[in-house]
């Protein structure tokens, strides 16, 4: 009961801290709701695939085929999306960018320990699942501290309950 509770807690709450960054000014809007959903579907048939996989193949070939297939996707999109518009989308000062070398050196290590976790014997997929979710945490704390947003007090609260949820996943 305790961890159904934790999980509807997190859910609302990540979905109210998202709600609050739209240009829709926080309002629940069904088109809102259906990528809501369906990126949490999507993201749970991801995360029992990396568990599944992580028990059969090494975190490495996981890793590898995971960052492969991102890439190939990305750049399909991005070439799509180039042809769409009839225009290169890349500057040349992007290669210049530092951000850019960084945010790929974050993923990598951010799904290098997803899958480290995944591998731990007895390791329960819903408390990997939602603790790294709770990148919401340290996008709302960046998001006020680095880029001055809005609404601050609202998301400080929906983080809070967020962290409670997970505290009730996993301690209770």
């Amino acid at each position: 009961t305790w961890q159904i509770v934790g999980m509807a807690i997190i859910i609302l709450s990540v979905a109210g801290i998202n709600l609050c960054n739209k240009n829709s000014d926080g309002k629940i809007t069904t088109l809102n709701l259906i990528l809501l959903l369906l990126t949490s579907i999507i993201i749970t048939v991801s995360n029992v695939i990396d568990k599944y996989t992580t028990t059969y193949l090494t975190q490495y070939q996981v890793q590898f085929w995971c960052l492969l297939f991102i890439c190939l996707f990305s750049w399909m999109y991005f070439l799509i999306d180039c042809l769409r518009s009839k225009k290169l989308l890349i500057q040349k000062t992007d290669f210049k960018n530092f951000w850019i070398y960084l945010i790929g050196i974050f993923l990598f290590l951010g799904d290098f320990w997803l899958f480290q976790a995944y591998k731990v014997s007895g390791s329960q997929m819903i408390t990997i699942s939602v603790i790294s979710k709770l990148n919401a945490v340290v996008t709302v704390l960046a998001g006020i501290v680095i880029f001055k947003e809005k609404n601050i007090w609202q998301k400080l609260v929906l983080t809070f309950l967020a962290i409670c949820g997970v505290v009730m996943i996993s301690v209770l």
